[in-house]
């Protein structure tokens, strides 16, 4: 790794090591699988850095008064959005369960190609990983109650109940 990958977003290496390897030859699917996984970390990573460093520049920017009343309640409102997409998607917790997906499904393919594990281990590491995943989680907090956590998978599950 040289310091060039160091600064360039990249926290999860690139799956082209594994070219000419037996998980290349006999499970394709699986380094697909691999590098989305770690495109998505790349994506969520950033952008999550990206929405922090929004979230501090606006409210400093507002709480100076830069630029007058109305501009700072611009720079305010930037602010609030930005915090606000960091907290209702949890974006640093869905980032850091991605890449320990990635982590697990990797270790997997490591052991396949020195023939440590089989077939049936990748797979189950790769089940495991997306269980890690999970569905998008939205926080939502109500006023004077807790914050409620709801899974996408369960929202449709309770649309048809309430329909039925």
């Amino acid at each position: 790794m040289n310091i060039r990958d160091l600064f360039s977003l990249q926290p999860i290496p690139n799956t082209k090591i594994y070219n000419d390897t037996p998980i290349k030859k006999e499970m394709p699917d699986i380094l697909e699988i691999l590098e989305l996984w770690g495109n998505n970390t790349r994506g969520l990573w950033a952008f999550h850095i990206f929405l922090g460093i929004f979230a501090t520049f606006f409210s400093l920017l507002a709480a100076t008064g830069f630029g007058g009343a109305e501009i700072s309640r611009v720079f305010a409102f930037i602010a609030a959005i930005s915090i606000a997409f960091l907290t209702a998607f949890n974006l640093g917790a869905k980032s850091n369960n991605t890449r320990n997906a990635w982590r697990l499904l990797n270790t997997a393919v490591m052991r396949f190609n020195k023939g440590i594990i089989g077939k049936d281990e990748v797979i189950n590491a790769y089940e495991s990983g997306e269980a890690l995943i999970g569905g998008i989680t939205f926080n939502q907090i109500k006023t004077g109650e807790e914050s409620t956590e709801v899974q996408s998978s369960e929202k449709g599950s309770q649309a048809n109940n309430q329909t039925s």
